[in-house]
Protein backbone atom coordinates (compact mmCIF):
# COMPACT_ATOMS: atom_id res chain seq x y z
CA UNK A 1 0.00 0.00 0.00
CA UNK A 2 2.93 2.55 0.46
CA UNK A 3 4.62 1.94 -2.66
CA UNK A 4 1.19 2.28 -4.35
CA UNK A 5 0.61 5.74 -2.39
CA UNK A 6 4.39 6.62 -3.21
CA UNK A 7 3.56 5.93 -7.20
CA UNK A 8 0.73 8.11 -7.18
CA UNK A 9 2.81 11.07 -4.63
CA UNK A 10 5.03 11.21 -7.27
CA UNK A 11 2.51 10.65 -10.86
CA UNK A 12 0.72 13.81 -8.80
CA UNK A 13 4.06 15.84 -9.00
CA UNK A 14 5.24 15.21 -11.95
CA UNK A 15 2.76 15.58 -14.29
CA UNK A 16 2.29 19.32 -14.66
CA UNK A 17 6.00 19.10 -15.57
CA UNK A 18 5.24 16.32 -18.30
CA UNK A 19 2.31 19.02 -19.79
CA UNK A 20 5.43 21.46 -20.40
CA UNK A 21 7.93 19.18 -21.97
CA UNK A 22 6.73 19.41 -25.51
CA UNK A 23 8.08 22.99 -25.52
CA UNK A 24 11.09 22.57 -23.15
CA UNK A 25 11.90 19.62 -26.15
CA UNK A 26 11.27 22.24 -28.73
CA UNK A 27 13.71 24.90 -27.68
CA UNK A 28 16.03 21.96 -26.78
CA UNK A 29 16.11 20.63 -30.71
CA UNK A 30 16.40 23.96 -31.39
CA UNK A 31 19.78 24.41 -29.24
CA UNK A 32 20.96 21.17 -31.01
CA UNK A 33 20.31 22.74 -34.26
CA UNK A 34 21.89 25.76 -34.29
CA UNK A 35 25.35 24.29 -32.92
CA UNK A 36 24.45 22.74 -29.24
CA UNK A 37 27.19 23.77 -26.60
CA UNK A 38 28.82 26.24 -29.42
CA UNK A 39 25.98 28.82 -28.29
CA UNK A 40 27.46 28.78 -24.90
CA UNK A 41 31.40 28.87 -26.40
CA UNK A 42 30.73 32.32 -28.46
CA UNK A 43 28.03 34.61 -26.02
CA UNK A 44 29.60 37.48 -28.11
CA UNK A 45 30.79 38.28 -32.20
CA UNK A 46 31.04 41.02 -34.66
CA UNK A 47 28.96 40.81 -38.00
CA UNK A 48 28.53 42.87 -41.03
CA UNK A 49 25.72 43.40 -42.96
CA UNK A 50 23.94 45.40 -46.30
CA UNK A 51 20.50 45.48 -47.08
CA UNK A 52 17.50 48.52 -47.66
CA UNK A 53 15.78 50.02 -45.04
CA UNK A 54 12.20 51.89 -45.84
CA UNK A 55 11.81 55.30 -44.40
CA UNK A 56 8.55 57.37 -44.85
CA UNK A 57 7.75 55.27 -48.49
CA UNK A 58 11.37 55.51 -49.61
CA UNK A 59 13.40 52.93 -49.67
CA UNK A 60 16.81 53.76 -48.86
CA UNK A 61 20.20 51.57 -48.81
CA UNK A 62 22.50 50.77 -45.86
CA UNK A 63 25.45 48.65 -44.42
CA UNK A 64 25.87 48.05 -40.93
CA UNK A 65 28.18 46.70 -38.12
CA UNK A 66 27.57 44.68 -35.34
CA UNK A 67 29.28 44.03 -31.76
CA UNK A 68 28.19 42.03 -28.84
CA UNK A 69 28.93 41.01 -25.83
CA UNK A 70 25.52 38.83 -24.39
CA UNK A 71 23.16 39.21 -22.51
CA UNK A 72 23.62 43.10 -22.20
CA UNK A 73 25.77 44.66 -24.63
CA UNK A 74 25.30 45.80 -28.11
CA UNK A 75 27.07 47.77 -30.76
CA UNK A 76 25.73 48.73 -34.51
CA UNK A 77 27.06 51.30 -36.41
CA UNK A 78 25.31 51.84 -39.33
CA UNK A 79 25.05 54.07 -42.99
CA UNK A 80 22.03 54.82 -44.98
CA UNK A 81 22.47 56.36 -47.79
CA UNK A 82 20.17 59.73 -48.59
CA UNK A 83 20.81 61.22 -51.80
CA UNK A 84 24.17 59.69 -52.43
CA UNK A 85 25.29 61.20 -48.85
CA UNK A 86 26.46 58.32 -46.07
CA UNK A 87 24.95 58.98 -42.82
CA UNK A 88 26.90 56.88 -40.17
CA UNK A 89 25.60 56.70 -36.73
CA UNK A 90 26.41 54.42 -33.76
CA UNK A 91 24.00 53.21 -31.08
CA UNK A 92 25.24 51.31 -28.47
CA UNK A 93 23.45 49.55 -25.15
CA UNK A 94 25.55 48.26 -22.19
CA UNK A 95 23.47 47.46 -19.53
CA UNK A 96 21.25 49.87 -18.55
CA UNK A 97 23.02 52.77 -20.43
CA UNK A 98 21.47 53.54 -24.06
CA UNK A 99 23.43 56.00 -26.26
CA UNK A 100 23.49 57.18 -29.69
CA UNK A 101 26.78 59.40 -31.67
CA UNK A 102 26.39 60.74 -34.98
CA UNK A 103 28.84 63.32 -36.21
CA UNK A 104 30.87 62.64 -33.35
CA UNK A 105 28.36 63.92 -31.34
CA UNK A 106 25.98 62.65 -28.62
CA UNK A 107 22.46 62.80 -29.88
CA UNK A 108 19.40 62.62 -27.82
CA UNK A 109 16.78 59.50 -28.26
CA UNK A 110 13.55 59.30 -27.88
CA UNK A 111 11.73 56.88 -25.44
CA UNK A 112 10.74 54.76 -28.14
CA UNK A 113 14.30 54.24 -30.03
CA UNK A 114 16.08 53.71 -26.04
CA UNK A 115 13.23 50.64 -25.73
CA UNK A 116 14.00 49.53 -29.31
CA UNK A 117 17.32 49.59 -28.65
CA UNK A 118 17.07 47.61 -25.26
CA UNK A 119 14.92 45.01 -26.69
CA UNK A 120 17.31 43.99 -29.89
CA UNK A 121 19.92 43.26 -27.06
CA UNK A 122 17.20 41.35 -24.83
CA UNK A 123 15.62 39.19 -27.81
CA UNK A 124 19.64 38.85 -29.05
CA UNK A 125 19.93 37.02 -26.17
CA UNK A 126 16.82 35.03 -26.21
CA UNK A 127 17.48 33.34 -30.07
CA UNK A 128 20.86 32.08 -28.45
CA UNK A 129 18.20 29.86 -26.92
CA UNK A 130 20.24 28.13 -24.18
CA UNK A 131 19.55 30.63 -21.42
CA UNK A 132 15.38 29.84 -22.39
CA UNK A 133 16.15 26.35 -20.62
CA UNK A 134 19.04 27.49 -17.91
CA UNK A 135 17.61 30.75 -16.49
CA UNK A 136 13.94 30.51 -14.62
CA UNK A 137 13.18 34.27 -15.49
CA UNK A 138 12.06 33.27 -18.69
CA UNK A 139 8.34 31.79 -18.75
CA UNK A 140 7.73 29.60 -22.08
CA UNK A 141 4.51 28.41 -23.58
CA UNK A 142 3.26 27.18 -26.90
CA UNK A 143 2.75 30.07 -29.62
CA UNK A 144 0.58 27.49 -31.94
CA UNK A 145 2.06 26.98 -35.57
CA UNK A 146 2.28 29.17 -38.60
CA UNK A 147 3.88 28.98 -42.11
CA UNK A 148 6.72 30.79 -43.01
CA UNK A 149 7.80 31.01 -47.05
CA UNK A 150 5.50 27.92 -47.33
CA UNK A 151 7.15 26.08 -44.28
CA UNK A 152 5.40 24.84 -41.29
CA UNK A 153 7.05 26.16 -37.59
CA UNK A 154 6.14 25.46 -34.37
CA UNK A 155 6.02 28.66 -32.27
CA UNK A 156 6.99 29.62 -28.16
CA UNK A 157 5.94 32.41 -26.19
CA UNK A 158 8.37 33.39 -23.87
CA UNK A 159 7.82 36.07 -20.87
CA UNK A 160 9.38 37.40 -18.40
CA UNK A 161 9.23 40.09 -15.84
CA UNK A 162 9.82 43.84 -17.27
CA UNK A 163 9.36 42.92 -20.87
CA UNK A 164 6.79 42.06 -23.22
CA UNK A 165 6.28 38.88 -24.82
CA UNK A 166 8.20 37.68 -27.69
CA UNK A 167 7.11 34.62 -29.76
CA UNK A 168 9.89 32.59 -31.49
CA UNK A 169 8.91 30.15 -34.29
CA UNK A 170 11.18 27.09 -35.30
CA UNK A 171 11.00 25.12 -38.86
CA UNK A 172 9.41 21.67 -38.28
CA UNK A 173 11.76 20.48 -40.44
CA UNK A 174 15.29 21.81 -40.07
CA UNK A 175 14.38 23.56 -36.05
CA UNK A 176 16.01 26.47 -37.14
CA UNK A 177 14.97 29.38 -36.15
CA UNK A 178 12.31 30.75 -38.46
CA UNK A 179 10.68 33.96 -37.07
CA UNK A 180 10.25 36.26 -34.20
CA UNK A 181 7.38 38.36 -33.33
CA UNK A 182 6.80 40.81 -30.95
CA UNK A 183 5.62 44.19 -30.26
CA UNK A 184 8.20 47.32 -30.99
CA UNK A 185 7.65 50.88 -32.38
CA UNK A 186 8.51 52.44 -35.68
CA UNK A 187 11.03 55.05 -37.11
CA UNK A 188 8.51 57.75 -35.78
CA UNK A 189 7.70 56.33 -32.61
CA UNK A 190 4.60 54.45 -32.85
CA UNK A 191 3.47 50.91 -31.85
CA UNK A 192 3.57 48.85 -34.25
CA UNK A 193 3.98 44.57 -34.83
CA UNK A 194 7.27 43.86 -35.83
CA UNK A 195 8.24 40.33 -37.36
CA UNK A 196 11.16 39.30 -38.55
CA UNK A 197 12.01 36.30 -40.78
CA UNK A 198 14.93 34.16 -41.11
CA UNK A 199 16.80 32.40 -44.07
CA UNK A 200 19.83 30.79 -46.02
CA UNK A 201 21.44 29.77 -42.84
CA UNK A 202 25.49 29.04 -42.69
CA UNK A 203 27.80 27.65 -40.42
CA UNK A 204 30.43 29.59 -38.61
CA UNK A 205 32.52 27.88 -35.62
CA UNK A 206 30.15 25.13 -35.48
CA UNK A 207 27.13 27.71 -35.13
CA UNK A 208 24.04 28.14 -37.69
CA UNK A 209 22.99 31.47 -38.92
CA UNK A 210 20.99 33.03 -41.00
CA UNK A 211 22.72 35.38 -43.54
CA UNK A 212 19.48 37.21 -44.65
CA UNK A 213 16.57 38.67 -42.81
CA UNK A 214 13.52 40.41 -43.50
CA UNK A 215 12.20 42.86 -40.95
CA UNK A 216 7.78 43.95 -41.47
CA UNK A 217 5.94 46.10 -38.91
CA UNK A 218 2.34 45.91 -39.22
CA UNK A 219 2.66 43.67 -42.09
CA UNK A 220 4.52 46.04 -44.68
CA UNK A 221 8.30 45.26 -45.47
CA UNK A 222 10.62 47.25 -43.90
CA UNK A 223 14.16 46.23 -43.70
CA UNK A 224 16.12 43.59 -45.77
CA UNK A 225 19.10 42.47 -45.03
CA UNK A 226 21.46 40.25 -46.07
CA UNK A 227 24.82 39.06 -43.36
CA UNK A 228 28.56 39.27 -45.22
CA UNK A 229 30.32 38.67 -42.74
CA UNK A 230 30.05 36.96 -39.29
CA UNK A 231 32.93 36.03 -36.35
CA UNK A 232 31.40 34.08 -32.85
CA UNK A 233 33.51 35.45 -30.29
CA UNK A 234 33.87 34.02 -26.52
CA UNK A 235 34.54 37.35 -25.69
CA UNK A 236 34.43 41.53 -27.05
CA UNK A 237 36.61 43.92 -25.81
CA UNK A 238 34.55 46.16 -22.69
CA UNK A 239 36.18 49.29 -24.87
CA UNK A 240 33.86 48.65 -27.43
CA UNK A 241 30.72 49.71 -25.44
CA UNK A 242 31.99 52.40 -23.85
CA UNK A 243 29.69 55.39 -23.99
CA UNK A 244 31.77 57.90 -25.23
CA UNK A 245 31.33 60.53 -28.52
Amino acid sequence: MRSLIAVAIVIAISAPARAEDPVRDLVEKAIQAHGGPALDKYPAGRAKAKGSIVLQGTEYPFTLERIYQLPGKLRITSEVEIQKIRRPVTCIVSGNAVAAIAGGLAQELPKSQVAELRTAVYVQNLIRLTPLVKDKKFRLASAGEKEFDKHPSAGITVSSDGQKDVRLYFDKDTNLLAAVERPGFDDRGRPVEHAETYSSYREASGLKFPAKALIKQNGKRYVESETTEFTPLPKVDPREFQIVP
